[in-house]
């Protein structure tokens, strides 16, 4: 869990079933079991929620949620692109 201690980021990148979730879910999992605290969202949610919150006025709150674990995994980034491309968000 040395990227937690030095607050680094890991990314992965790569095709769609090629085991992105997967590897971010065994790291979100082992950071658990070394006593972190994780929070894991998939991008679209994450959007949806930060939103919401800005037209309720509750931005400041949600994003001190977001700053909270040591670890935060955002899953299915492309996603959001896709939604963009398409004016649904």
């Amino acid at each position: 869990m040395r990227f937690v201690e030095a607050w680094e980021n890991v990314i992965f990148l790569g095709l769609p079933g090629t085991g992105k979730t997967h590897l971010a879910m065994a790291l979100a999992l082992k950071a658990c079991q070394a006593s972190y605290h994780v929070l894991f969202a998939p991008a679209v949610d994450m959007v949806q929620e930060l939103l919401e919150a800005q037209r309720t006025r509750t931005l400041g709150p949600a994003l001190r949620r977001l700053d909270r674990p040591h670890v935060l995994v955002i899953d299915e980034l492309g996603h959001i692109c896709q939604m963009y491309e398409l004016r649904i968000l």
